[in-house]
């Protein structure tokens, strides 16, 4: 029997005669006695069907999307694949091992990954009996459901109608219930009493406790009478998704562009060039003399205030003008609708807490406000006067200002609408509140609205500041204090380039971060000023920049790391300059990007000048070490207090907290220190240009700050030995990022090798309490540099063990120098000398190692070994404490201290640096070694390495030349 590929056409005709040639669909027959039956047209995007005998597959007719679809039914014979009309697939894989069969029903909506099996594919049988006790099973579907992504569903399993399958969940059974929603391994239900739908969720009611854009209840600008309860839903989806309305990229004749108005005239569609929203912009091939004529085009025009519909008339020659100008509008839109989505979301940050205006307002002993907006911004006052409607004992005097509520049948009855422009009957007092309602602030329209209402003037933008700052940011500052009494957190209010009086013209010309980085980067870039005063390079101005990006690691936001001539970000921190050796304390500073150093170099940030200045004043300073903490997601302030919350303090340690909110110093704990800056700012000033946009500063300015914190500190006793309100959470440094967590650094591939040397380690252990340490040293070869090192090292420890390099890419073998080292230390006691294996200073956790010379200029990453190092070697042998020699030579080993300086800490593991020994001036190291030898300087090298060094090498190179 032949195999049958039959096409249904849209008449209801069957046609067998195509065969396999059908687009998007390759059909692959194993066996014989097969028939396939779909419908003409089908949009088939890389479906594979392979077929053994006597199989049925049938796929409904659907005008949507079926990609990814694999029915692997090679290996069956007599089975039934049915797949329902409507159907819409992104991936999905049928595997059919035994002769059992899938049925799906119409309208389904399946995501991407989903994994159908009708058998375990392998028996399972009784050990008794023999029998098989795991035979295939059908799967059904029924109609209009929907399996989320990842979803599997094994032999048996059943799934009733106008259900959902929720991602990533496993069927296992038979779920005979309708309209639920089931979810998790095994998948159960979670939700009864529901249905889905493929149109968007905001064509939907919200629930009515939402604060959100609630389409039943807060729709004001329809442009029709019309009912809100019948017709919402129809017309929502009419505009978004009957494909018959939207046009992207046309221009229309007048008789074209009328007919399609009037057409339209139920539906909201919009007409554009570019869509947002219910942003259209029509443009017309010729000039429209009839427009006052036409009622329906009128209606459209006449109501732009409303709707936001704007209409261009140009000649076909003019196009370049209209689309230069219908960009200026779509960008100013654009930034509208960026403002007012800014302002939702902090309202709803806000709500997330329980909390909103009203009961800010109530707090203040405020009962009654009035609110002032126009149509634009109508979104921004419903919220507000919706949160009053929910509210007891307060009242909306007044909606003020540029609205239309006409159709509105839900205002509530205790407000009184009020147009400004129309009515100038109202009274207010000075008691009374105006809250203004717009996306941005404007002081001057605010002061007039207060001259002539008499009344108390307050922008949304400000509450809003006042409630986050408290919200976010000082409420949960008080809960760190309250759980830490000895806590002290010093404030750093930041200067705002807008509140500086009597600006610069440069000062008055300063625009966004974000416009500042593209003049830099364009092809004729365009310094400010308060950058071109260094006459750096353009590389430089380009790469600092140039945005350090942000990763969220166990629900913490981190900077992510990066090597830079100039910017750096190391173990998700960024780099300090002038950072000391030794230290006692950390001085931890967190805040955005302003003390994140945008714009400036390593050496020009904030932390790196105070810490600069922290060394002058100590002299030789040992005590404090700052910490650059900040990242970008510091605008959204409970990124940086998780941040707080998830760090490791000693005693002693110091936090900056920084922010451009003003309103914290009104609402902050008497207990707290506050640092601020604005006033350093404000015009005459000596500076110069210190503002390379309208937040961050130059390396002036930076610097400037960095003074005014450490002067803070100095006029609150911060430093002196005495003082014990410093934060006390327990253990040493920030936390790693991977912390609660492996950071699995380690190559899957290399787990066995790490287990197989950590097993290793145990043999090498020793019971001893107290303080363990270690050394890691490649000895190429052993000096009595190595050996002051080593001597000094366990004077400090109850035992030290020595880890010589193991990897063979020195000038001296391995097997040398560990015989060396051995005997170089065994005079000493409580020393176990072990080799390094391939996880510590090797290749594959440090290959700019064994290429130092030809790296000595570069920046390098040495994170992977050290967290390799505290994660997993250091464990193993309870070391607590790592040593490790001054490099004034080496810059990849000096950037290794450095590396190790901020990461062994996060893991409870102190790190110390021993200054070099010197002979004749100049440190002891093997570089100087081996270029002794070259130079068959065998004298010189005897007064700088042990005798047992010196007999190896005239032993090997007493009579050869060294190349």
């Amino acid at each position: 029997m032949e195999n049958i590929v039959e096409i249904i056409k849209e008449n209801g005709e069957k046609d067998n005669t195509i065969g396999n040639n059908i687009k998007g669909l390759s059909i692959q027959f194993i066996g014989k006695g097969n028939r396939i039956s779909i419908y003409e047209n089908t949009d088939f995007q890389n479906v594979i069907i392979k077929c053994g005998n006597n199989n049925t597959i049938s796929i409904g007719k659907t005008k949507r999307h079926i990609k990814n679809l694999k029915i692997a039914a090679e290996k069956v014979n007599d089975t039934v694949i049915k797949i329902g009309d409507g159907f819409s697939c992104v991936g999905c894989q049928i595997n059919m091992n035994e002769s059992a069969s899938v049925y799906i029903g119409d309208d389904c909506m399946f995501s991407f990954e989903i994994i159908i099996f009708t058998s375990d594919s392998h028996a399972i049988y009784d050990n008794t009996t023999l029998e098989c006790i795991n035979y295939g099973q059908d799967v059904v579907i029924g109609n209009h459901v929907w399996i989320g992504c990842r979803v599997i569903l094994l032999k048996g399993s059943v799934i009733s109608d106008n259900s959902v399958i929720g991602a990533q969940s496993l069927v296992t059974g038979k779920i005979m219930e309708n309209n639920i929603i089931a979810c998790g391994v095994p998948a159960k239900i979670i939700k009864r009493n529901i249905n889905w739908s493929r149109a968007y969720p905001d064509c939907y009611i919200r629930p009515k406790t939402s604060i959100a854009d609630n389409k039943k209840h807060y729709m004001l600008d329809m442009p029709y009478t019309i009912s809100i309860e019948n017709n919402i839903l129809n017309i929502q989806m009419g505009a978004k998704y009957d494909k018959d309305f939207l046009f992207e990229y046309h221009i229309f004749d007048e008789a074209t562009l009328v007919a399609k108005i009037e057409y339209s005239q139920n539906s909201f569609a919009s007409f554009t060039l570019k869509k947002f929203g219910n942003y259209a912009i029509m443009v017309c091939t010729k000039e429209i003399n009839s427009v006052k004529e036409n009622s329906f085009l009128t209606e459209y025009i006449n109501y732009d205030e409303i709707s936001a519909l704007k209409y261009l008339n140009y000649q076909k020659s003019n196009y370049s003008e209209a689309i230069s100008q219908i960009s200026a509008l779509i960008k100013q839109k654009e930034n509208h609708t960026n403002n007012i989505n800014y302002i939702k979301e902090k309202l709803h940050a806000i709500s997330s807490f329980n909390y909103n205006i009203i009961e800010y307002f109530k707090e203040l002993g405020i009962r009654e406000i009035s609110i002032f907006g126009h149509q634009d911004d109508a979104e921004l006052s419903k919220l507000i006067w919706v949160s009053a409607r929910h509210s007891q004992n307060f009242n909306i005097k007044y909606l003020l200002g540029r609205y239309s509520y006409t159709y509105h049948i839900y205002v509530p009855a205790s407000v009184n609408i009020t147009h400004l422009k129309l009515a100038d009957n109202f009274s207010f007092n000075q008691d009374d509140v105006i809250l203004i309602c717009t996306s941005k602030k404007n002081t001057s329209f605010m002061l007039s609205i207060q001259e002539k209402t008499k009344a108390k003037v307050i922008h949304l933008l400000d509450v809003i500041s006042d409630i986050y700052c408290k919200k976010f940011i000082i409420e949960p500052l008080i809960d760190i204090k309250k759980s830490n009494p000895e806590v002290q957190l010093i404030c750093c209010l930041l200067p705002l380039a807008k509140e500086v009086t009597h600006k610069s013209e440069n000062e008055l010309e300063l625009v966004t971060y974000q416009k500042t980085r593209d003049m830099i980067n364009a092809e004729k870039p365009i310094i400010p000023a308060a950058l071109d005063r260094f006459n750096n390079s353009l590389e430089y101005n380009r790469e600092v920049v140039r945005p350090i990006l942000i990763t969220t690691i166990n629900e913490i936001t981190y900077c992510k790391n990066r090597l830079g001539k100039n910017v750096n970000v190391i173990n998700n921190f960024r780099l300090t300059t002038d950072q000391p050796d030794k230290f006692m304390h950390n001085i931890y500073s967190f805040g955005n990007s302003v003390m994140l150093g945008a714009g400036s170099s390593d050496y020009d940030t904030i932390p790196s000048n105070l810490q600069r200045t922290i060394n002058r004043h100590f002299s030789s300073n040992d005590k404090y070490c700052v910490m650059n903490c900040a990242n970008y997601g510091g605008r959204n302030h409970d990124c940086q207090i998780n941040l707080i919350k998830n760090t490791k303090f000693k005693k002693g340690d110091l936090i900056i907290f920084s922010i451009h909110e003003k309103s914290i110093k009104n609402l902050i704990d008497k207990d707290f220190i506050i640092c601020e800056t604005q006033q350093a700012f404000e015009r005459p000033h000596d500076m110069g240009e210190v503002f390379i946009d309208d937040l961050h500063l130059n390396k002036i300015g930076n610097q400037k700050i960095a003074e005014l914190l450490f002067q803070t500190m100095l006029d609150n006793h911060l430093f002196d030995d005495k003082t014990k309100a410093v934060l006390k959470v327990g253990g040493g440094g920030v936390k790693s990022p991977s912390k609660p967590a492996k950071s699995n650094i380690v190559r899957k591939e290399e787990h066995e090798n790490l287990t197989k040397y950590k097993s290793l380690l145990l043999k090498y252990k020793v019971k001893t309490k107290g303080k363990i340490g270690s050394i890691v040293m490649n000895c190429n070869p052993f000096t009595l540099g190595h050996r002051y090192l080593i001597e000094q090292s366990v004077q400090k420890v109850k035992h030290l063990y020595l880890f010589v390099v193991e990897e063979d890419k020195s000038f001296f073998p391995f097997v040398d120098r560990f015989e060396l080292v051995k005997q170089g230390v065994k005079d000493l006691q409580n020393i176990t000398v072990i080799p390094s294996g391939r996880f510590i200073i090797s290749s594959l956790t440090f290959e700019a190692y064994s290429n130092k010379e030809r790296l000595q200029d570069e920046t390098i990453d040495a994170s992977s070994d050290v967290t390799i190092f505290a994660e997993e070697i250091a464990p193993s042998l309870n070391i607590n404490i790592r040593f490790a020699g001054e490099e004034p030579l080496d810059n990849i080993t000096r950037q290794y201290n450095n590396t190790m300086k901020m990461i062994l800490p996060q893991y409870g593991i102190d790190f110390e640096v021993i200054k070099r020994v010197e002979s004749n001036n100049d440190p002891i190291s093997a570089s100087r070694v081996r270029r002794l030898l070259k130079e068959k300087n065998f004298d010189e090298i005897r007064e700088i390495v042990p005798n047992s060094t010196y007999e190896y090498l005239i032993n090997r190179f007493g009579d050869e030349v060294v190349q």
